[in-house]
């Protein structure tokens, strides 16, 4: 993983492969390889996540959009589902206190993560 520390911020970006359930499939598993970005400090928010992701886009060249969705690992009203040519290939929001008190994170974390095949 990398990250980066500015002005107190920590910035942690990592990209791997996931295994996640797939019925298709005989052992019902596939890898599949993501990047997620982690931005923890004490005002962190959807919109700094979003201003990362942007960035990260932009520099690819590849238009996106988000629409409102739902994850439980995240705050409702602060989330959204990330879409390339309609289809959906992440999630962007801000963590869920109840997930930051599981992990014992004294700060607001705001996130991202994408399929890296599904954009490549």
């Amino acid at each position: 993983s990398k990250g980066q520390v500015l002005g107190g911020h920590r910035r942690i970006f990592e990209a791997g492969h996931v295994t996640v359930f797939d019925e298709k499939e005989e052992n019902r598993t596939r890898d599949v390889q993501k990047l997620a970005c982690a931005i923890i400090h004490a005002n962190a928010s959807f919109t700094e996540a979003k201003a990362a992701l942007d960035a990260l886009f932009l520099n690819l060249g590849i238009k996106h959009s988000i629409r409102e969705g739902k994850h439980e690992s995240f705050i409702d009203g602060r989330i959204g589902k990330i879409l390339v040519k309609n289809k959906q290939v992440g999630v962007v929001g801000e963590i869920h206190p109840k997930v930051l008190e599981t992990w014992k994170l004294e700060n607001p974390v705001s996130a991202f993560e994408i399929s890296l095949e599904d954009i490549i």
